[in-house]
């Protein structure tokens, strides 16, 4: 048991999951909303935006299986996007 919260390491485990993953859904939303016609957008863009999540998920799978991973950032800015180096 863990001293702070009087919970399992599962019991931890479980609730920081189902609040960080609700978070980053709830973002993943919000990135939605950038397709109102109040926004111009590119469709390179967008492809930029969902190949940067796709890259995201990769990593949190190879961390789950390997416990390792590189932090990245992300821009739409040309020759700043550091996930370019994505294989396709």
């Amino acid at each position: 048991m863990t001293e702070a919260h009087g919970e399992t390491a599962a019991e931890k485990f479980q609730r920081l999951a189902e609040y960080r993953t609700c978070n980053a859904l709830n973002v993943i939303r919000l990135l939605g909303n950038l397709t109102s016609a109040q926004y111009k957008s590119e469709a390179a863009e967008w492809q930029m935006i969902i190949d940067a999540l796709v890259i995201a998920v990769q990593e949190l799978d190879n961390k789950r299986l390997h416990n390792k991973s590189e932090e990245k950032t992300f821009s739409l800015k040309p020759m700043k996007l550091e996930q370019q180096n994505v294989q396709e």
